[in-house]
């Protein structure tokens, strides 16, 4: 088994992909959840336009929202296993 692991910057960062960017995206959504007061998981396709919008104003980033959704359900999925990994007994 190898035990050699990626670090967190290599794994999280790659494809041009910054820590201000998902900081954005997921502010951006958030704001937009609280604002329209959804509750839920499944992110309307409008939400995904205001973070385009969001990271081109605010830093200059030209991404579509196909990238954006596919960078949350990335971090969606590190998030998962990270919690499943916390919460495992032993």
């Amino acid at each position: 088994m190898d035990l050699n692991f990626k670090a967190q910057h290599e794994d999280f960062y790659h494809g041009g992909w910054t820590p201000e960017m998902d900081s954005i995206i997921l502010s951006s959504i958030l704001r937009e959840k609280q604002a329209h007061n959804f509750v839920g998981t499944v992110i309307p396709v409008e939400f995904l336009y205001e973070a385009e919008a969001t990271l081109e104003e605010d830093i200059g980033v030209q991404v579509n929202r196909d990238d954006i959704y596919n960078r949350l359900l990335f971090l969606e999925r590190h998030y998962r296993a990270f919690k499943g990994l916390v919460e495992h007994a032993g």
